[in-house]
């Protein structure tokens, strides 16, 4: 898989969000966690867990380590705003303006 495609933003770093974020990590996706609790982030971003869930501090501590996965309280919407410049790029060429 080319390498900017594998950008992944996870949205709520609980007991789902968290274990699919961290096994992305492990993977090899870049992943950015977002949750609205700066508790939360720091935590993460220190390779600890703030839930209870087997052996998810392993995982979580692999990612963070690697580098493949950092917790934020904002998202970055950057890939959002490529897409949207593509698939405008695309439409305004299919359909030219009258």
């Amino acid at each position: 898989m080319n390498q900017q495609r594998r950008k992944v933003c996870v949205l709520g770093l609980g007991y789902i969000g968290l274990p699919t974020a961290s096994l992305l990590g492990t993977k090899g996706y870049q992943v950015v966690g977002v949750d609205v609790s700066a508790d939360v982030v720091e935590t993460i971003n220190s390779g600890r867990i703030h839930i209870v869930e087997p052996d998810l501090d392993i995982l979580v501590k692999s990612a963070v380590q690697s580098g493949n996965l950092r917790a934020s309280l904002a998202p970055d919407l950057s890939y959002v705003e490529a897409a949207a410049r593509s698939v405008a790029t695309i439409r305004s060429a299919a359909w030219p303006s009258p």
